[in-house]
Formats: C-alpha cells, sequence, structure tokens
C-alpha cells in the first residue's frame, strides 16, 4: 500500500468511479457532495489526511464523495491518494462519529458553539436567499461549509456582533417560553445588524426589549402581531418544525421593517415557497416612508376641505 499527494482530475474521478460501479458502495450522500462541491468552487478545499483509498483489484474504497465532488465541480484538485489498499478496508473505514461544525468551532476557540454555529450558518443561508420564496433555502442551508462559518467568524466585529444577537434572541425565546426560537431570532436580529439598512441600533434594541417584554404595544403594534404568532397556538407552533427557522426569521425581520417604518401590522403571515422572504429595509426607506405619509396626509386634507 503506497500513499502520496496527487492532483485527480475529474476525468480521473470518473474514471476510478466507473471502475468501481460493480463494487458494493456506501450510498450517496447528496448533502455531503454539496458540502465538497461548494468548497472546492470556493477555494475552500485544503489536503489532509483524507483522501481516496483504491484498492488492489481497483476498486474505491473511500472517497465516493469526493470524486463525485470533484466531477460536479469540474475542477482538479489535490488530495492523498492511497493505492494497492487491501479490500478488507472497507468494513471499517467511516465507521466513526464525524466531527460536527459545533466541534470544529471549538476548536477554533469559540464559545457556546451550537448555538454560534447555527446562527452563523442561518445568516449565511438567508442572504442567498432572501428576495425569493425561499424554494431551494434547504439546498442554500446544506452547502454552507465549516469553512465558511470560521471564515465568517474570522472577524472579530462580525463575532461581536453574532455574540450580541445571541444574547438578545437568548433573553427573547426566555421571555416567551420559545426556547426553540433562539436560533432564529438571533439570526433575525443578526441579518439587521450585518445588511445595510435604515435599521438603527436603537431601533433594533427597542425592537427586542419590546418583543421579550409587550410593554406599551398598541393593538396594531407589529410587535405585538410578531409576539402572539410566536407565543400563540396558531402560529409558530403550526408551522412545520423542518421550516420553522426560515419562516421565524422572516416574520421576525418583517415585524422589524414595519416597526422602524411605523407601520401597523395586526397578522403576521409567511408561506414559505410562496411569500418572498424580506431583507432588511434599505438605507434611506424610513425617510421615504415619512414622506409617502406626510402627501397622503395632504391628499387627504385636501378630499376634506
Amino acid at each position: 500500500m503506497r500513499t502520496k499527494v496527487e492532483t485527480v482530475t475529474p476525468n480521473m474521478a470518473r474514471k476510478w468511479l466507473e471502475a468501481s460501479e460493480s463494487a458494493a458502495q456506501r450510498g450517496i450522500r447528496e448533502r455531503l457532495v454539496a458540502k465538497l462541491t461548494h468548497a472546492i468552487l470556493n477555494d475552500q478545499w485544503q489536503v489532509t489526511h483524507q483522501g481516496i483509498a483504491i484498492s488492489t483489484d481497483r476498486v474505491v474504497l473511500d472517497g465516493q464523495h469526493r470524486l463525485t465532488a470533484i466531477i460536479r465541480a469540474d475542477v482538479p484538485v489535490q488530495m492523498m491518494v492511497t493505492r494497492d489498499a487491501d479490500p478488507a478496508m472497507f468494513g471499517v473505514i467511516d465507521t466513526g462519529t464525524a466531527r460536527t461544525p459545533a466541534d470544529s468551532l471549538r476548536i477554533a476557540g469559540f464559545r457556546n458553539t451550537n448555538v454560534l454555529a447555527a446562527v452563523v450558518r442561518a445568516l449565511i443561508c438567508y442572504e442567498q436567499v432572501a428576495g425569493t420564496t425561499g424554494a431551494d433555502w434547504k439546498d442554500r442551508d446544506r452547502e454552507v461549509t465549516t469553512e465558511d462559518l470560521l471564515a465568517w467568524l474570522g472577524d472579530d466585529e462580525r463575532h461581536e456582533a453574532a455574540v450580541q444577537a445571541i444574547t438578545d434572541g437568548h433573553r427573547i425565546s426566555q421571555a416567551i417560553s420559545r426556547h426553540g426560537a433562539t436560533t432564529p431570532l438571533s439570526a433575525a436580529l443578526l441579518v439587521s445588524m450585518m445588511w445595510q439598512t435604515d435599521i438603527t441600533p436603537t431601533t433594533r434594541a427597542e425592537f427586542s426589549a419590546r418583543l421579550a417584554d409587550g410593554v406599551l404595544l398598541g393593538p396594531r403594534s407589529p410587535i405585538l402581531s410578531l409576539r402572539r404568532w410566536l407565543i400563540g397556538e396558531n402560529g409558530y407552533m403550526l408551522v412545520q418544525q423542518t421550516q420553522r427557522r426560515i419562516v421565524t426569521m422572516a416574520n421576525t425581520i418583517t415585524a422589524m421593517n414595519d416597526y422602524a417604518l411605523g407601520r401597523e401590522r395586526q397578522l403576521t403571515i409567511f408561506r414559505l415557497g410562496h411569500s418572498i422572504l424580506p431583507a432588511p429595509i434599505e438605507q434611506g426607506a424610513v425617510m421615504a416612508e415619512l414622506m409617502r405619509q406626510e402627501k397622503d396626509a395632504e391628499l387627504r386634507e385636501r378630499v376634506d376641505a
């Protein structure tokens, strides 16, 4: 058995997999292939001890997901290639527990890594699907790699913003007894912090505080509408569990936008795949809304006169 670093081309990957078609193989996990393909296309691929193992009878014992990703990316990459491996190795390869993104963040020195990884992943995914119906949000979410999370958190200001968003999101979820909503609430707040928007830190702080305590909210307040959706049995709890994260983010950002613009809202509703996932309001939106309201008021005065 011999191992060395080789440049594996899409053509080589295709030939190796074709030569192994007659052998028993583990099923392809599309989520893993998508992540590996994303890593290759975004220059995140690194040579590690993990690579390709080819048996003495030219069957791929390990690395079919890596080879499939190379073919899909259509980009050659360097990796460890082991040749003339004992075919009996197949039964003991990849039987351990994979390292999670949270594990990697913990090793890199971050804290509260389970929530941190989930919130940053949700942010990265949401930024890609905002302005669409979110039909492919699951695919986008699966493509986010641990390297994406580490790269994003490598900026100290971003890391501090994520910690602050998680602190606020946790406080809100505790106050309304929706502990599972910590991640989407935190992620929605983080989206508003990262976007070029008219939602100021003061507005965001007021929104978070009132969402948590419900104090002095009028009957048409968008914050009250969101609180009712989160707390009531006919809102948050009725959303499919696999969709709660992105739907909660959408509803939270909508309510935050309305609050910043001074708009009223009595009903909170979002239909994934049909409604448009909102982005935080653009810079200048508050001034434009004030001017619109002034014009409407002037028009009403003329009509009344």
